[in-house]
């Protein structure tokens, strides 16, 4: 039995999201009469994940503020579910999907620049790398759990109160130094996309982060103040992922056009 009679077509278009049949060659007239089935496509819009995702994250951003000031202001319950600064709840498995999707998108580019043995198809790896340990990062907090060490270490306070920042900007600075070339390399649209994600990305992760350890300093955490001041910190990450997704999708459909899964039999 040929391999094709299992081959399922995704392809990466500008329009909305549908799963169609696609007709109009010999090839996939002939599967339908040998089969009885069609080969299809996943028509998937970049634009409108965009918007999608967006709408998400301001929805979930919106929740939090809300129960945020009911507590603090009303003397409400606080509704730990919808809280972006809260671990296992809706906001955490939200992000960590949106980081794993990262770390697919980006493993299924390595793949095919593996195909036509690209010379940044370990770029293109390492990062998917990176995306999967963020997403568990995202899960289990791994980076929060440093936090008490370093600081007790390191005796820092302010700005610096969240301690892993230190290693954060370590890290981000070889980061930097290590992909430059990968980044240059890139279509200017891309290149511009990947900078913008991440400069929003790090502005929340970096930037507020040292904000939240300069107000927890000053007036402590259980109070409005601070809880917006996570709020925008988790929105700014969430966007950064958000403009990141945007760019891979619109990579995979300038550079690949399409993506196609073949199932074989065994």
């Amino acid at each position: 039995m040929n391999p094709i009679q299992k081959l399922r077509h995704f392809a990466f278009q500008d329009s909305s999201i549908v799963a169609t049949p696609l007709v109009g060659s010999t090839a996939a007239t002939a599967i339908d009469d040998s089969l009885g089935q069609r080969e299809f496509a996943i028509k998937v819009a970049p634009k409108a994940i965009f918007r999608l995702l967006t709408y998400i994250v301001c929805t979930l951003t919106a929740l939090s503020v809300a129960s945020h000031v009911g507590h603090y202001v009303f003397g409400f319950e606080l509704i730990e579910l919808v809280i972006l600064d809260l671990e296992r709840n809706i906001p955490t498995s939200y992000a960590g999907l949106c980081l794993a999707l990262c770390g697919v998108l980006l493993g299924v580019i390595a793949l095919h620049k593996s195909s036509v043995r690209d010379r940044f198809t370990l770029a293109w790896s390492g990062l998917s790398f990176l995306f999967f340990m963020l997403a568990l990062d995202e899960i289990v907090s791994l980076h929060e759990r440093t936090i008490l060490i370093l600081r007790n270490m390191l005796n820092t306070s302010g700005v610096l109160y969240f301690a892993w920042v230190i290693p954060g900007v370590v890290f981000v600075l070889l980061f930097a130094a290590t992909y430059f070339k990968f980044w240059r390399s890139l279509p200017s649209r891309t290149r511009n996309l990947f900078l913008f994600s991440g400069l929003i990305f790090l502005s929340g992760a970096l930037g507020m982060e040292m904000v939240g350890g300069f107000t927890a300093t000053s007036i402590g955490q259980l109070n409005l103040v601070y809880a917006l001041v996570t709020t925008v910190e988790e929105f700014l990450e969430k966007m950064g992922v958000v403009f990141f997704i945007y760019a891979l999708l619109l990579y995979i459909k300038t550079s690949m056009g399409s993506v196609k899964v073949n199932f074989l039999n065994e």
